[in-house]
């Protein structure tokens, strides 16, 4: 009889886990144009990303777009320059991430963890104009 409510116990464990990786969330999409510039400047917009986005390589950022979608559920977003983003919930908290543009892989990450109102940062692939194009994705937790 012990076995057996233990058993129990573990299967409602894995059940509620499963629960909260199929749980609907919202995600910050913000693509980003980063440079190396001899006028270093940042947009305002991005302030909040000020100390993570000083540890790459470039000194010049400009918001490009931003947008709040809700997994699972996201269809394709189209961003600035023909840039099309798609997000697949993968399942135990991994989010595969995929950039196109004119119908070619750009980007695609078969999963990424994403930690609540933590942003990650993706991409650092040219944008053909010199410039450098950054994907910023963060878990926003709900009511924020």
């Amino acid at each position: 009889m012990t076995r057996l409510c233990l058993a129990l116990l573990l299967l409602a464990g894995l059940v509620r886990a499963r629960a909260d990786d199929a749980a609907p969330r919202n995600l910050r999409v913000q693509f980003i144009a980063a440079s190396t510039s001899e006028t270093p400047k940042t947009d305002k917009r991005l302030a909040a990303l000020l100390p993570l986005l000083k540890n790459l390589s470039h000194n010049s950022y400009r918001l490009l777009d931003e947008s709040t979608i809700r997994l699972p559920g996201a269809t394709p977003l189209a961003l600035s320059q023909g840039f099309v983003l798609a997000l697949q919930d993968k399942g135990g908290g991994k989010v595969g991430v995929t950039i196109t543009r004119k119908g070619k892989t750009v980007m695609d990450t078969p999963g990424v963890v994403l930690v609540e109102n933590r942003p990650l940062v993706l991409g650092g692939f040219p944008d053909g104009d010199g410039t450098s194009l950054l994907l910023v994705l963060t878990h926003v937790a709900e009511g924020r």
